[in-house]
């Protein structure tokens, strides 16, 4: 579906910034969130942020331009459990989306994995659409 020529590769510590910002910022506007302070939000989910990514079976994949390794188009954080793995976010840029970037970045790491059982920590309206095809079971307890 999409054309862009894209390349997947491992974080530097300056991507963080950029994980962070964006998987707050875009999980800010959940349902569950509408009722609590920006204060009490960001300061509580920062944190299950570095939980996660401080698991050692964490991983993070970002996906770029193929001859620019800093423009970023997005990235999932996934983490290897047992028998199965755990997709805490995936991430893609509101204008990179609907081109299959966040399928193609799922099914590279599956692929990578080659577990069969696939849990969500992280619910968002994009988990819906991934539901059925990769039997994702929404699980926010393993974090």
């Amino acid at each position: 579906m999409q054309n862009l020529p894209i390349k997947y590769r491992l974080p530097q510590p300056s991507d963080l910034p950029f994980i962070y910002s964006t998987w707050l910022r875009s999980y800010r506007q959940m349902p569950f969130a509408k009722n609590m302070s920006n204060d009490t939000f960001f300061y509580h989910h920062k944190q299950v942020i570095e939980t996660i990514l401080a698991k050692p079976n964490t991983s993070i994949v970002l996906i770029h331009e193929e001859s620019d390794p800093n423009h970023l188009y997005g990235y999932s954080v996934i983490e290897s459990y047992g028998e199965a793995f755990i997709i805490h976010y995936i991430y893609i840029k509101h204008s990179y989306r609907r081109l299959g970037l966040a399928r193609d970045l799922l099914e590279s790491q599956i692929t990578s994995l080659g577990t069969k059982l696939t849990f969500v920590t992280h619910e968002s309206r994009n988990h819906m659409k991934f539901k059925d095809k990769f039997q994702l079971e929404y699980n926010p307890y393993l974090i």
